[in-house]
């Protein structure tokens, strides 16, 4: 018996159940292919339960011991069965993929939005009932009605997975659940009565060195790091009693969840997690006495300089390369495109990518100098 399983990558979940309700009927495993071509054999009726790992080498000795058993296996991923449903194996290696993959369809619709923008604001002289007939910007529209789609799929498909740790809030869940201690009404009528306070800095995160010592500083004045906005720009404090608050901003290339558990169980609290788990930020606080040490998070500077040099590295490079795109508009602007354009026109292109431009110096400039900051430590 053959049958075809084309978007296990993007949905293993169905995918393992569909290879469950097959064995429960008497078909076996024996073979499948990258793209979700599978072959069966007749066997006796068994209930297991199927997980597709996304991981080469095939089953480890360690999973083997737990009870499972390897079905077929491919040069980057293999199928593996359990009559144990209690045991589990993680999906954090599908949440990674998800993760890169969202990000690129990300970029992709600002792309579009971006060319589509574009010659929307290139044709405003042409007539409105064939502004939008055109074929490029059709073309556009559907590339980025397909890629949405794709993004919104692996977002179902993500929800579906178990064995998530840390339960998440806010519309862009990047807060743990637990951390909303006071609803909407409470907290407004604690920012009217002075009890809790909000702080807005935007591209805080570019100098993650002084955030940490202006959030420790404020809960020693008695303002206590209470919890963030679902963006992360917005800090919100609690008026407490002097306390030692150690605030700590991590960037790390993938944060799973044996990440997450290994954390907390040092006694740190989850304050924010980036929306995506791959290239993101994570933030932890931790409350010590006067009797106890200051705690570190970071086990020598050297770990706290690697990671220093991938942030600037990742950011910077970005950073950079939308600065040297807006300075390279305004160079076109002025020697193609401004010639019949009127002075209202021309000073309202100047002002907003002279403030963009300005914007991205300041945050590359921050980049840079925490950098520099961390290496100054190593010495």
């Amino acid at each position: 018996m053959k049958m075809m399983l084309p978007l296990w990558i993007i949905d293993p979940v169905s995918a393992e159940k569909k290879l469950d309700g097959l064995a429960s009927q008497g078909k076996k495993l024996v073979s499948m292919g990258f793209f979700g071509n599978c072959t069966f054999e007749d066997a006796a009726p068994r209930k297991v339960h199927h997980r597709i790992v996304l991981e080469k080498g095939g089953l480890k000795k360690g999973t083997a011991a737990k009870g499972w058993e390897e079905l077929c296996s491919g040069k980057l991923f293999y199928v593996t069965c359990n009559e144990n449903t209690d045991e589990d194996i993680s999906y954090t290696s599908y949440r990674t993929l998800h993760s890169i993959l969202k990000m690129l369809c990300f970029f992709m619709i600002c792309g579009c939005i971006g060319m589509f923008s574009g010659m929307i604001m290139a044709r405003v002289d042409m007539e409105k009932e064939t502004l939008f007939v055109m074929p490029d910007t059709l073309i556009y529209s559907l590339i980025m009605i397909a890629v949405g789609a794709i993004w919104a799929a692996f977002i179902i498909c993500d929800k579906k997975m178990p064995g998530e740790t840390t339960k998440m809030g806010g519309y862009m869940k990047t807060i743990p659940e637990e951390n909303f201690i006071y609803d909407k009404a409470t907290e407004k009528r604690m920012l009217k009565e002075k009890t809790m306070k909000m702080a807005i800095k935007p591209g805080w995160f570019y100098a993650p060195d002084k955030a940490e010592q202006w959030v420790q500083d404020m809960a020693r004045q008695g303002w206590v790091f209470y919890r963030f906005d679902p963006a992360g720009l917005c800090f919100y404090f609690l008026k407490e009693e002097s306390a030692k608050l150690k605030f700590v901003v991590d960037y790390q290339n993938v944060a799973s969840d044996e990440y997450y558990q290994l954390i907390k169980d040092e006694g740190w609290k989850l304050e924010f997690t980036s929306v995506s788990r791959t290239m993101g930020f994570t933030i932890w606080t931790k409350r010590w006495d006067d009797d106890e040490e200051e705690p570190y998070f970071y086990s020598d500077i050297a770990d706290e300089y690697t990671r220093a040099k991938r942030l600037t590295l990742t950011f910077g490079l970005t950073i950079a390369l939308m600065i040297v795109v807006c300075i390279g508009l305004m160079v076109l602007y002025f020697t193609t495109l401004a010639e019949d354009d009127s002075l209202p026109a021309l000073l309202e292109f100047v002002i907003v990518y002279t403030v963009i431009t300005i914007e991205y110096l300041i945050f590359l400039i921050r980049l840079i100098g925490y950098f520099f900051r961390v290496k100054a430590k190593t010495k």
